[in-house]
């Protein structure tokens, strides 16, 4: 574990606290809106945000990730909340969404992540390693935080 990924959980808390604190002054409809043209809620982002991370940082060192399968099932890439059998709610989403990160840098100093297999992202970066993941995933909960800005004018 390198200091760049010690600076980058730090960040990732920060944002997701923030985050959070957006989401939490949202009504519950506005949290699952979905506006013409865009195939998620906010709603989806945030939960979406949680099993990016776990699937990146765990499922690509060969660990179960911290969440459920149901949850992965829902939120992975490619999933939409019109698809879904159930309704999910932010109580569900939001303790993992908070807690997680330090999760996984417990994980880290453990020295839990002993091989990580190569991925190449959407965008072509090509993650080697999970420092790679956890620097990653700050740049793609970037992404999705412009998304939920964006929804949150459409919707709030």
């Amino acid at each position: 574990m390198t200091d760049q990924t010690l600076a980058a959980l730090s960040d990732l808390r920060q944002t997701r606290q923030t985050l959070a604190a957006l989401v939490d002054a949202l009504p519950e409809e506005a949290l699952t809106t979905i506006p013409e043209g865009f195939n998620n809620h906010i709603l989806w982002n945030v939960g979406h945000l949680v099993v990016t991370q776990q699937v990146l940082v765990y499922g690509l060192s060969g660990l179960q990730p911290n969440v459920s399968a149901e949850m992965m099932g829902a939120f992975r890439k490619g999933t939409s909340p019109r698809d879904w059998d159930r309704a999910w709610t932010l109580a569900e989403i939001r303790e993992p969404f908070l807690s997680l990160p330090d999760q996984t840098e417990a994980d880290l100093r453990a020295g839990r992540f002993e091989t990580y297999r190569e991925y190449t992202t959407t965008p072509g970066v090509t993650l080697r390693s999970v420092d790679d993941a956890v620097r990653f995933n700050q740049y793609h909960e970037g992404i999705h935080l412009g998304s939920v800005l964006a929804l949150r004018k459409l919707v709030g």
